[in-house]
């Protein structure tokens, strides 16, 4: 007993106390099956029982996410601060704010304590050498601890930024758990069927939904795997119970079946019912860029025909009498605003939800230097540009694949020759694919021509060469006896000599470089000068 009670205080992984009530099952079959000490085995069993119960308790009051982060122990919120001080700008403890309620940090209030944190470091030791880290992290989870902010919260906007690590200490691992079953509603024909199913656990589960007609077995629907089922212009035929799988290494669950009708007026009601219309589907948000058609559309029902009015800003738009707003060669500040439609006929009316239509110049993103060539050993540096004003992110890839690993920031350095190109994304989804750059690795060059010795008389004119492999233009700079005496950008690296002095004689090199300053040394000929007649074997 003391062993779980240490484990239940100390809040111990939740499958670690799974795994112990197991244990304790399969000790009270042991203790069934003795025959004898009947007395300690009744003993026993209602020590066991009372253990089970309280590893349940620990259990339910660790998966209760509406608890307030003050259940979490203090060393498990150091981890998810230094998690969140060392991630990348769009995972950060930064980013983390932006996801939380707004409510949190309003105002120059809010502001003044965000910049507090910031602030936020440890002082380093100067006895020990410990240098001062960043504990904004930790700093900002005490804060939302102090204001109560419950553990439910925390986990959605960590599940928002994705930030693995940091759940794999707060989410039990195991089977996930539905925390939104779907709903079933009836729609019309030609509406919008929308299902929302939302499971947590970890590893983070995946979706899967299925359709299940005329009580038949379910049919799986293999486009549809994120938590949201939607199925546009709804017909009869999409009558059906749909329910979504969830799953993870751990196994998978089902959610509870959802039915889900398309009805469909008959003809004479569609004649005769006196129907106020009703918006079916809502005009969503637009990005756009300067010189783009921005298209906003509202899918309304009732009878008789409808009319549709749109206005920009709370003013009515003239010329507009659809439900599809086409607005062609959007401008900058001329097209930005807020957008609404109002549907009426003879029996009401109904205005539908704003629609923000934000226009913005042309997103750029380029690399600097399209080409670029080191010698065998050396790096190069690649720099985006960009105009995006949100905070962005940038993934590096080369010859096609994602750079492994991924390097962060706008600026990398590159050692191995091919192509290179970045993309750079915002929070809104916008991402922009920049030119590709090319590296190229350059050989230093190689002499190929063996040294030779040469003996030859006074007033003899001679030519020397060298041969040479490496990437064009090479340069050939002579030397004789350590001393440079010509440079010569040939390409077939001759150096003449003549009418032949005494002062000629003795030993000539060729240092030759390329492009990307290698250089490479070799000495090309030994050339002693006689006064008299040569003998054949001299030559």
């Amino acid at each position: 007993m003391y062993i779980v009670r240490t484990l239940y205080r100390r809040q111990y992984p939740i499958h670690t106390c799974t795994l112990l009530i197991k244990l304790f099952d399969g000790l009270l079959i042991i203790l069934h099956k003795q025959v004898c000490a009947q007395v300690r085995t009744e003993s026993a069993q209602q020590s066991i029982r009372q253990c089970k119960l309280l590893l349940a308790n620990a259990i339910h009051q660790m998966s209760d996410t509406t608890n307030s982060l003050s259940t979490l122990p203090d060393e498990v919120l150091v981890q998810i601060g230094r998690k969140l001080d060392i991630a990348s700008e769009d995972r950060d403890w930064y980013a983390l704010v932006e996801k939380l309620p707004d409510c949190l940090y309003a105002g120059s209030e809010g502001r003044k304590r965000i910049r507090d944190i910031a602030l936020k470091r440890f002082d380093g030791d100067a006895a020990t050498g410990a240098r001062a880290v960043q504990r904004s992290g930790y700093a900002l989870l005490n804060d939302l601890k102090e204001k109560n902010v419950t553990l439910n919260e925390v986990i959605t906007a960590l599940e928002e930024l994705g930030q693995e690590e940091c759940l794999e200490l707060i989410v039990p691992k195991g089977i996930p758990v539905f925390v939104e079953q779907p709903l079933g509603v009836p729609v019309m024909a030609g509406g919008v069927i929308q299902l929302t199913c939302k499971a947590r656990g970890f590893p983070r589960p995946t979706y899967q939904w299925f359709a299940s007609t005329n009580g038949g077995h379910p049919v799986q629907l293999r486009r549809h795997t994120c938590n949201e089922l939607i199925i546009w212009n709804a017909k009869e035929t999409d009558s059906a119970h749909y329910c979504c799988r969830v799953q993870n290494e751990y196994g998978h669950k089902f959610s509870h079946y959802a039915e889900v009708k398309v009805l469909s007026l008959p003809k004479y009601a569609q004649e005769e019912a006196e129907i106020p219309p009703v918006i079916i589907q809502q005009p969503g948000n637009v990005i756009a860029e300067s010189g783009q058609t921005i298209c906003l559309q509202v899918v309304a029902q009732g009878s008789e025909s409808l009319k549709y009015e749109w206005f920009k800003d709370a003013k009515l738009m003239e010329g507009n009498m659809t439900g599809t707003l086409i607005v062609r060669d959007a401008k900058r500040g001329e097209s930005n605003g807020m957008y609404t439609c109002r549907v009426s006929n003879s029996y009401g009316n109904v205005i539908s939800e704003f629609a923000s239509v934000t226009v913005s110049v042309p997103l750029r993103v380029t690399l600097r230097s399209e080409y670029q060539e080191v010698a065998v050993g050396k790096e190069a540096r690649l720099t985006v540009r960009h105009n995006f004003t949100q905070r962005c992110t940038f993934e590096w890839f080369f010859n096609g694949q994602a750079m492994s690993p991924q390097p962060s920031g706008s600026e990398i350095v590159i050692r191995n020759a091919g192509k290179y190109y970045c993309v750079v994304s915002d929070k809104s989804g916008r991402c922009v694919q920049s030119n590709t750059s090319c590296l190229k690795i350059i050989d230093p060059p190689q002499i190929t021509t063996p040294s030779l010795s040469r003996t030859v008389q006074l007033g003899e004119v001679i030519t020397i060469g060298v041969d040479a492999a490496g990437a064009d233009p090479m340069y050939y700079q002579w030397f004789k006896d350590g001393q440079p005496v010509a440079r010569t950008p040939d390409s077939h690296c001759l150096y003449h000599l003549g009418p032949i002095s005494l002062d000629n004689a003795g030993r000539y090199e060729c240092e030759i470089s390329d492009r990307v300053g290698q250089r490479t040394r070799a000495e090309v000929a030994q050339i002693v000068v006689t006064a008299g007649k040569l003998d054949a074997w001299q030559l």
